[in-house]
């Protein structure tokens, strides 16, 4: 269809500036265009990269499934501030608070963390599968259960090695 209509999408092209209805790339190529739509690079908070916590984005690189940074043993991020391959909308954030609460709750009481945070942007309603916007009497369903700790030694947070 996007041929049919003659639409190219370009990838991987970091515009350093529009000069009239062209746009240039870092690297020197130039695309015309009729109609621009595009996504600008998502930074995390300055205050992430002045603590040092951050990466060259300014995200806190963080396990994707428990949210335990990758770096301090101490320290967790989620929403905007964390690296999870997932788009920074407020609902990751929603999605991937419960897990941090019940992994947290764990960690500090030396106990393995077993809440996993799936990726999941979007409520599913169990019987049908498909998604639905949240109204505020439904029930939310945050991340899932597996088995096993997600310790980076093996050992539940805070255990002596033996």
């Amino acid at each position: 269809m996007l041929d049919e209509r003659k639409v190219a999408v370009e990838t991987d092209f970091l515009v350093e500036r529009i000069d009239g209805r062209t746009l240039v790339s870092y690297d020197e190529r130039e695309i015309g265009f009729d109609l621009l739509v595009t996504v600008p690079l998502n930074m995390g908070a300055e205050f992430v990269a002045r603590s040092g916590l951050g990466n060259e984005l300014n995200l806190v690189p963080v396990d994707k499934h428990t949210l335990l940074s990758t770096a301090y043993p101490n320290i967790f991020a989620l929403g905007d501030a964390s690296d999870i391959p997932a788009s920074k909308a407020g609902s990751v954030a929603l999605f991937s608070a419960e897990v941090f609460t019940e992994n947290f709750v764990r960690y500090v009481r030396g106990e393995p963390m077993t809440a996993c945070f799936d990726g999941r942007v979007v409520g599913r309603q169990p019987d049908d599968g498909r998604a639905h916007h949240r109204g505020l009497q439904e029930p939310l369903a945050l991340g899932h259960r597996v088995g096993g700790q997600h310790s980076r030694d093996g050992r539940a947070p805070g255990a002596a090695a033996g």
